[in-house]
């Protein structure tokens, strides 16, 4: 089968495809993208036999045109966190505001055009009353890693990403500031192409993705269980 999943996903993904091809002994074949690229690329007919997306929006976007089934799931939950290169701060923050200091020239996000990530990242500075005074600094990516990239290299001083895509990354300081009522609550959620000819298949790889066992993994990367 062929599964299209939120670039967010990829290292929890990889890990748990590993597992499903070894007990199935079948393959699995991954894109990683922003989901709301993905979810173009279903439309235009690209292959894709189930997408896994960080947000609703790609998914009505399918229902809407009947590419995908009507019955979803709702797999899991996450956070957005700030990042910032170590000790670019020197000392703890504890409010988004500070993203207004003139040594910050550039803040990183996901585009909200093409993921989740970005919808959610602008939902939230527009919601803190930020957006207006912030958009000049902004930097849109493709997606969250992306963003992460940004500030890795110098690109930009500052991002707002997942907290699952954040502790990937040794090398950046987390600042778990951001409110969770800022935005609208982050949903990872599977959907399986009508198009697809290997339905079985991918109706066996969305229980996998169900299992005790597999949801051991999502946890150790930090993603929570959908409730």
């Amino acid at each position: 089968i062929t599964v299209l999943s939120a670039a967010s996903m990829a290292d929890v993904m990889n890990e748990i495809i590993i597992e499903f091809e070894k007990d199935q002994e079948r393959n699995v074949y991954i894109s990683y993208a922003g989901s709301q690229f993905l979810a173009q690329q279903l439309l235009i007919g690209s292959p894709g036999d189930l997408i896994l997306s960080a947000g609703e929006s790609p998914i009505e976007f399918l229902l809407e045109r009947d590419i995908v089934e009507t019955e979803t799931v709702n797999l899991l939950s996450n956070h957005l966190v700030l990042i910032t290169r170590p000790d670019f701060f020197k000392g703890n923050i504890s409010s988004l505001s500070l993203l207004s200091d003139n040594k910050i020239k550039y803040v990183a996000i996901a585009d909200p055009r093409l993921a989740p990530a970005g919808v959610y990242a602008k939902e939230s500075l527009t919601n803190l009353n930020l957006w207006g005074s912030l958009s000049d600094k902004i930097l849109t990516t493709p997606d969250v890693r992306a963003a992460m990239l940004a500030v890795t290299t110098g690109a930009a001083q500052a991002a707002i990403v997942y907290h699952t895509d954040a502790i990937t990354l040794p090398s950046i300081e987390i600042f778990d500031i951001i409110p969770q009522e800022s935005y609208k609550e982050i949903k990872y959620i599977l959907a399986i192409n009508n198009s697809s000819s290997k339905k079985i298949l991918a109706n066996e790889f969305v229980s996998f993705l169900q299992t005790k066992s597999t949801e051991n993994i999502f946890r150790k990367h930090g993603f929570e269980m959908y409730k």
